[in-house]
């Protein structure tokens, strides 16, 4: 009985405090930080907002309000990205690059949409600053 309680012992606790992963990190051109965590089982955590500060937006989307897209080998680019909705508004979050081209060029940025406007907001990442992709790490769910 004792072995077993120590084993559930040692076993919840991982559970309780799982661990994010960012996925994604780069500078806007307005110096604004987009940062993409992944919580596990299809959840992500979005945050926008200026660097060393409290972020403008921060919000969690399980796997019902997340999809993932990872490039499968085949085309020009090499995209990957992650929509990730918040109640009404989406947020594409995404990375590519043109594998053809010698420079290899990456664009990087998001997409967001709102039912309040007919266009989609684009803002894109700095070049001047790193750009972090991992979404290929993820493992489908």
């Amino acid at each position: 009985m004792k072995k077993i309680l120590l084993t559930m012992m040692m076993f919840v606790p991982s559970l309780l405090w799982a661990t994010e992963t960012q996925v994604f990190s780069c500078t806007t051109t307005n110096n604004k930080q987009i940062k993409v965590n992944y919580l596990g089982k299809g959840s992500f955590r979005y945050t926008f907002g200026s660097k060393n500060k409290a972020p403008d937006l921060s919000f969690i989307a399980d796997k019902h309000n997340a999809e993932l897209y990872q490039w499968h080998g085949s085309g020009r680019s090499i995209h990957y990205s992650v929509e990730i909705k918040n109640g009404n508004s989406n947020y594409l979050v995404f990375w590519s690059m043109d594998r053809l081209d010698d420079n290899h060029p990456v664009t990087a940025g998001i997409e967001v949409t709102t039912p309040d406007s007919p266009k989609t907001l684009f803002i894109p990442c700095s070049q001047k600053y790193p750009i972090i992709n991992e979404l290929d790490t993820i493992e489908p769910y």
